[in-house]
């Protein structure tokens, strides 16, 4: 059973430090590369970066990052989110923050039978663009979906296309893994919404 491809379209946006986000999409992993956020480049993140996401993350691709360039504009405004960032122990955030991230992005294995050449377009364009075409969506849409959503999309066009196979016993193995998360991850949901 490939479970990743419907545990994501069960995931629901967080509320961290205040701030309910919107699914992790590839609009997002694009803004969050041209900042070079430690979330998306594989550095060690530290407090910013935490800021960073969260101002990004809590709006889409139509909001034009609306709320990121307001803070970094004002402060004032959003003096109250910065003072909860501060009392927030900085590896709870982080960890918070971290499965947020890997949540909407639990794909299943792959393997390639191609030759293995990278191209030097961002992944993130030519994923949107694929998806676009695919689902016959106007390419802000699919910008807006989570990564998690979109890359199943793809994977479906790629198998199609006889360009990858979805591994089912690496599927199997990442299932109990993946429930232990999505458990956690959903238990920490209500608790937020409860407290």
């Amino acid at each position: 059973m490939l479970s990743s491809f419907y545990r994501i379209m069960l995931l629901r946006p967080p509320r961290i430090a205040g701030i309910r986000l919107r699914p992790f999409s590839m609009w997002h992993v694009l803004c969050l590369q041209t900042f070079g956020n430690a979330f998306v480049t594989g550095h060690a993140p530290r407090r910013h970066d935490c800021i960073q996401l969260l101002l990004i993350c809590r709006d889409g691709k139509r909001d034009h990052l609306r709320t990121y360039l307001h803070f970094v504009n004002t402060h004032w405004p959003l003096i109250g989110f910065a003072l909860r960032i501060m009392r927030t122990d900085t590896r709870k955030l982080i960890e918070e923050i971290g499965v947020y991230v890997q949540a909407f992005q639990d794909l299943p294995e792959i393997y390639s039978s191609q030759d293995g050449k990278r191209s030097h377009i961002p992944t993130p364009f030519r994923v949107v663009s694929i998806v676009a075409g695919y689902l016959s969506l106007h390419p802000d849409e699919v910008w807006d979906m989570s990564v998690g959503e979109v890359m199943s999309h793809f994977l479906v066009r790629l198998e199609d296309d006889g360009a990858v196979r979805v591994d089912n016993e690496a599927e199997a193995e990442k299932e109990q893994e993946s429930r232990a998360k999505l458990a956690a991850y959903l238990k920490s949901q209500e608790q937020a919404d409860n407290g």
